[in-house]
Formats: C-alpha cells, sequence, structure tokens
C-alpha cells in the first residue's frame, strides 16, 4: 500500500489507538525478588509503549508507597499474595487494592517474616547437604535481616546459579526444591488472602492457573472469593488460554495477565501482555477510579 494515503494513515492510526494499547499486569520489583527498582520498570515499561503496568511483589505492597515523576504511564497498584488452596500453595494477585490499608499491611507484615524464616531454613538444609557454601549467609543476609523485604526462592535460586549448582534460576528450583521438605504453615488460606484484597478494596484474581483449575474448582475458588483469572501468562498454549478465556467468559470472571517479569528471565518485560481496556474493566469493578497512579 503506497505510503502518506489518506487509507493508508487511517491504518496506522488505528493500529496505535488506544483501544489497541496494551498492559502488562504482572511485574515484580526489587522490593520482592525483582532485580529492578519500580522507577527503572516504569521508565522501562514507558519506552516499551505499554500504556499501563501493575507492580505485583510478592506479599508486599512498598512499590506503592513513593510517589513517582511524570512519565506517561500508569502503574497500577497491586500485590501477589502467597496462600493455600486445599492442599497445595497458589497466588492471587489483588489489583487497584489500598497500598496503606493497615489490616493487609499487618497480615503481610507476618507472612514477610515467615519468607524470612523459611528461606534461611531451606538455605541451612543445602548447606547440610553440601550443595551450598557457607557464603549463602553474607549474601543473603542483608535481605534476612530487613524487615521490610519479601525475599523467596528465586533469591536463593540465584545464589546457586552464581555457586555453579546450577545453570538458570528454573533448573535450580527443579532440581535442590523437590527435596525439600514442604512447610505451608506460614501462608494465609485462599479464604483468608481473598478476603484481605476485597477489605482492602481490591479484585482477587488467581495468579498463572494450574492445568488440574478446571471450571469446578474455579467455580469453588469463586466461592471463597475469586473474581478474575490471569488467562495470559508465560508459557501458556493457545488451548489453555482459550479454555480459561471460555471459562472466565460463563463465570463472568474478570481476565488479566502478563509476563511475570523478575529482570533477569529470558522473556522480556511486556513480553506477555493484555489490552489496556482490561485496567478499566478492573476500574469499574470496583466500582471507583482511584488507586491508579500515573507515572
Amino acid at each position: 500500500m503506497p505510503k502518506g494515503q489518506p487509507f493508508t494513515r487511517i491504518c496506522q492510526a488505528l493500529v496505535s489507538s488506544s483501544w489497541e494499547s496494551r498492559a502488562d499486569l504482572h511485574i515484580h520489583s526489587s522490593f520482592s525478588d525483582g532485580l529492578f527498582e519500580v522507577q527503572e520498570i516504569a521508565k522501562l515499561a514507558k519506552h516499551l509503549g505499554l500504556r499501563a503496568i501493575s507492580i505485583t511483589d510478592h506479599d508486599t505492597l512498598a512499590g506503592h508507597h513513593g510517589a513517582f515523576d511524570s512519565l506517561g504511564i500508569e502503574v497500577i497498584s497491586g500485590v501477589e499474595i502467597t496462600c493455600v488452596y486445599e492442599t497445595r500453595v497458589c497466588h492471587l494477585l489483588g489489583y487497584l487494592v489500598d497500598p496503606f490499608n493497615q489490616e493487609l499491611e499487618e497480615s503481610l507484615s507476618e507472612i514477610r517474616a515467615y519468607r524470612r524464616k523459611r528461606l534461611a531454613h531451606m538455605a541451612g538444609q543445602l548447606e547440610g547437604k553440601g550443595v551450598l557454601s557457607p557464603s549463602w549467609k553474607s549474601q543473603l543476609g542483608p535481605i534476612l535481616e530487613k524487615e521490610s523485604s519479601s525475599p523467596g526462592s528465586r533469591h536463593l535460586a540465584r545464589i546457586l546459579v552464581n555457586q555453579g549448582k546450577a545453570r538458570t534460576i528454573p533448573q535450580a528450583i527443579w532440581k535442590y526444591w523437590k527435596d525439600l521438605p514442604a512447610n505451608n504453615e506460614g501462608w494465609l488460606t485462599f479464604l483468608e488472602a481473598a478476603r484481605l484484597i476485597r477489605q482492602a478494596g481490591g479484585i482477587v484474581v488467581l495468579a498463572h492457573p494450574r492445568p488440574e483449575d478446571d471450571e469446578d474448582r474455579i467455580k469453588d475458588m469463586i466461592s471463597r472469593g475469586l473474581q478474575g483469572i490471569e488467562t495470559t501468562y508465560p508459557g501458556m498454549k493457545k488451548p489453555r488460554r482459550k479454555e480459561l478465556g471460555e471459562i472466565a467468559c460463563r463465570l463472568g470472571l474478570c481476565e488479566t495477565g502478563g509476563s511475570d517479569w523478575h529482570g533477569d528471565s529470558n522473556r522480556g518485560l511486556g513480553a506477555e501482555t493484555v489490552p489496556a481496556s482490561r485496567v478499566e474493566i478492573l476500574r469499574r469493578q470496583t466500582g471507583r477510579d482511584s488507586l491508579c497512579s500515573a507515572v
């Protein structure tokens, strides 16, 4: 099609219009197990042409406590809460929550304390097996000593990679975590996590649904407070995305998605996105326009 023709310009305008803009609603910063600060993430997201992002750190809202310079991109308040559904660990995303809600923060503080205790115990077990050298204490020490830190398995996996015990973070987790005894006593139940998100004004979304999360199971989660599911996620095959989208439509659930970016994986920020219009749907679900800051 010739450049500069009226129809060409119309097509270009449609492609670049707001209804085609994208959002990455699953990102981790250095406040949990990501490598980049919120400001850095926002700048990169703006450079990539994203209209909105959500920082969904593990069990902390600290990334949403500061003020941001105006960069023309929205940062949606979010958190990823670790909880237990039936007998397995799962993760709930809370969008548009009040980042200063006292009850939510008190519960998240308790989870972070458990995270620090759990990670130190895991590292000690791996040292006892001869997998980790004692140097892990100096590397993890500053993280474990901070009450505001929300450390996770990824921190320990990075040390394993640095010590040459694994080539990649996923390999480290797959290789060594399976032999460590599971202990879920410090996590909230699904019902408790969902209640906290909703009382803080947020939307409860199931992060990266597992293959066994079928329609009946999701219906049961709805009875416990679920309001949405991720239907776009790295590694999720097209048939599964279609299946989850149809389930969301039938059950009246919000659909979200994102890259689950930590800054050190092969996939990049914005590798998986959803239409930015999904943010407006989340807002309508809460019935208000607040808790979304222009960065």
